[in-house]
């Protein structure tokens, strides 16, 4: 009997596929990882990492970003909306922790998947502009430390939605009404606005982070969850 529904699709969702980061393979490797010598100052040496290796962010310097270190490199059209995912083994948390910080137009503005106390998932959308904006979509739900949990941010521009998910269910919503257009560049454990020193750093470990230059639906989501539930126990 043919199955309906999420059962049948096994794999992640490629379609509108950005960039996806793991530790488990060379996708990794495109990254560039930082340490600092202590909070608020220059980064030293480029950690030495190979094809695949993830560290363990220790939330005081560690951190990474996709090519040269300011640059723009991913162009992507988000105009009908975006995803951010991640898998997240949270030690220690504070508020506004960066999992993923996608910046735009010389870092005056950013899309972001963080935390928020608890820890909760929290979606973000910034625009330094006069006024500056910030647009937040909270989780409701805490979820434990030191435990793998599938985390996401859906921005839905037909439907002016913003939409949290934790573990693969739906745990907020916020309507909206702004566009956040690329092209981006990536950071990981940390923002950094305006070319600035990194801030907001995140401690404990990161894996599949994905961006989508779309809105993934409900069941989308839940398959992405399914497709890797396994390997994160």
């Amino acid at each position: 009997m043919k199955r309906s529904g999420v059962d049948q699709q096994k794999g992640p969702v490629t379609d509108g596929a950005v960039g996806r980061w793991e530790r488990l393979s060379g996708d990794s490797s495109g990254l560039i990882w930082h340490n600092l010598t202590s909070a608020g100052t220059a980064y030293d040496a480029t950690l030495v990492m190979a094809p695949g290796d993830w560290p363990d962010f220790d939330g005081v310097g560690d951190y990474a970003h996709i090519g040269v270190d300011g640059s723009q490199p991913m162009v992507a059209d988000t105009s009908a909306g975006f995803t951010l995912e991640a898998w997240v083994k949270v030690a220690s948390v504070a508020s506004g922790d960066r999992l993923i910080f996608l910046s735009h137009s010389g870092h005056q503005a950013g899309l972001s998947l963080l935390l928020n106390a608890g820890p909760k998932v929290w979606g973000r959308c910034y625009v330094n502009s006069a006024p500056p904006a910030s647009i937040n979509c909270f989780g409701t739900t805490n979820f434990p430390l030191n435990q793998w949990t599938h985390l996401a941010f859906v921005a839905d521009a037909s439907a002016n939605l913003f939409t949290v998910y934790l573990n693969g269910v739906a745990d907020g919503t916020l309507a909206y009404t702004a566009i956040f257009p690329g092209p981006f560049g990536g950071y990981f454990g940390c923002a950094r606005y305006n070319l600035g020193a990194p801030l907001q750093l995140f401690d404990g470990e990161m894996d599949v982070c994905r961006f989508y230059s779309r809105p993934l639906s409900v069941d989308e989501i839940l398959r992405n969850y399914n497709a890797e539930k396994a390997a994160h126990q």
